[in-house]
Order: structure tokens, then sequence, then C-alpha cells
């Protein structure tokens, strides 16, 4: 599953997505198939609430990615 938050909640129309993906599907490609293309710069994702920089982890059955805009503040 999928959660999706600010902007991309917005632009995707939900919250939540759930997704078939192959055995040994990583992240990346899970976001590339979310955003039918490559994720946009900068994308924060965590999987199972733990940030991580590397997309190409593979994911397992159970999985939860979030998905959110880079950080922003001043």
């Amino acid at each position: 599953m999928l959660r999706l938050y600010a902007k991309f909640r917005e632009s995707l129309g939900s919250d939540r997505v759930e997704m078939s993906l192959d055995e040994g599907a990583t992240i990346i490609e899970a976001l590339e198939k979310l955003f039918r293309g490559p994720p946009p710069t900068g994308v924060m994702v965590a999987l199972n609430d733990r940030l991580v920089n590397d997309l190409n982890m593979e994911l397992h059955d159970g999985d939860a990615i979030d998905v959110m805009p880079p950080a922003s503040g001043g």
C-alpha cells in the first residue's frame, strides 16, 4: 500500500493506493508505476514508517510506502 501526503494526495485524488507488483519489485518501481514515469525530484519516502534514501530496496508483501513532497520551511 502507498500512503500519499500533501500535493501527491491532492493531485492523485486519494490518500491511499493499493498496487499489485511483481515479486522482487523495488520502491522505485512502485513509484514509477504510481506516477506513470519517474517520481518527482526530491520526493521523500518512508518504508514501514522509516525514512529511506535507497529507492532500490526490495518490497515485501504487506509493506507500506509513505510518499511525501520535499520538506520545506524557513
